[in-house]
């Protein structure tokens, strides 16, 4: 048990130690930076390192068990003359996710951060797989649209590239409630939503200034009182007191 400030009551810290299977993702630490865009009243919080070439592997094995989806990915290679692997080889080395608080019956609003190299290469693979995707699986569809944004302090509007994708309705297991996973490039990295409108809201946060802003050093698990271990390889936070 760890005791947090003196104005909250004691939480408790939970350590899990799991075996080694060699992958690079799993040794590398969670580097405090990769946490400052989570907000303060977050009820849940992940940060974790990921290795997309390592998932595009990973990934790649688990097709080859169903025969059906092997083939169709097969067809889509041969197609585009790349596959899954290269969409997510460009992800990394660093995750972070975070939920708020539950709202009413909804789905609560869940955003994932994740480090990218070159978002608009990674765009353009992901329009070109999913497009090709929905020629053999109806329902498959991806748009991107400029999403404008007026700069904090000043008159300025920003245009930012919207991904939104569009699963078959099959897929979507909720009942009255519709999943559009959606993405847009800050910087460096891609900020993840399940729907265009949580990418929008955090897009207003980030950019025009709308909400608690993002602080160099600073992180809100800090906030809530714990400090990450230098060698943490990843770090999940749960906040009871805000889902209750």
């Amino acid at each position: 048990a760890q005791e947090g400030p003196a104005d909250r009551d004691p939480r408790f810290v939970t350590e899990m130690i799991a075996t080694d299977d060699g992958n690079p993702s799993v040794q590398k630490p969670v580097d405090q930076a990769w946490l400052e865009p989570v907000p303060k009243d977050s009820m849940i919080v992940y940060s974790a390192a990921f290795d997309g070439p390592a998932a595009g592997t990973r990934l790649r094995a688990l097709l080859a068990r169903d025969e059906q989806r092997a083939a169709t990915v097969a067809a889509l290679e041969q197609k585009l003359g790349f596959g899954p692997e290269r969409v997510l080889a460009r992800l990394g080395p660093g995750l972070t996710a975070y939920v708020a608080p539950l709202q009413g019956l909804a789905l609560p609003e869940t955003l994932v951060w994740l480090d990218c190299e070159d978002p608009a290469a990674f765009t353009a693979d992901c329009e070109a797989l999913i497009g090709a995707l929905g020629e053999t699986l109806p329902g498959f569809a991806v748009k991107t649209k400029p999403y404008k944004v007026k700069k904090a302090g000043t008159d300025e509007k920003l245009e930012i590239p919207l991904t939104t994708m569009t699963l078959p309705p099959g897929m979507n297991q909720i009942p009255m409630i519709q999943v559009s996973p959606s993405f847009a490039p800050i910087g460096k990295k891609l900020v993840f939503g399940l729907n265009s409108m949580d990418v929008k809201k955090e897009l207003k946060r980030i950019v025009g200034g709308e909400g608690e802003p993002i602080v160099a050093g600073t992180n809100a698990l800090t906030a809530l009182g714990f400090t990450l271990p230098p060698d943490a390889r990843s770090g999940l936070v749960m906040d009871w007191a805000r889902l209750i």
